[in-house]
């Protein structure tokens, strides 16, 4: 598995964040990050699980969601489509939370 990065809870703006309205974030992107941090603002009446919007996780990736999720301690959030062949989905593993990322039909 390849770590892609770490997702970061903030309640202040980060320069470089962009918004996702469909979530109710505001993200910035790991790859501009010494670290690889993203750093995620939400806000209220966010969809996704409370414990992804307070507590950090890991990205990592994966070939198959399905298989991960199966051997998931908690599912917290079903798969996301995120455009250009990338798929997402959140779970709790022994106590943390792990960002699933699928890469599909990429070349």
């Amino acid at each position: 598995m390849e770590i892609l990065h770490i997702g970061v809870i903030t309640d202040v703006p980060v320069a470089g964040e962009t918004y996702s309205e469909g979530l109710k974030v505001h993200l910035t992107d790991p790859e501009k990050h010494p670290f690889k941090y993203e750093f995620l603002r939400f806000e209220k009446g966010s969809p996704l699980h409370k414990r992804i919007q307070s507590e950090p996780h890991i990205a990592i990736k994966v070939d198959s969601i399905k298989e991960e999720l199966s051997k998931a301690t908690e599912v917290l959030s079903e798969e996301m489509d995120c455009g250009n062949g990338m798929f997402i989905a959140f779970a709790d593993v022994d106590g943390f939370i792990f960002e699933f990322t699928e890469f599909r039909n990429q070349v």
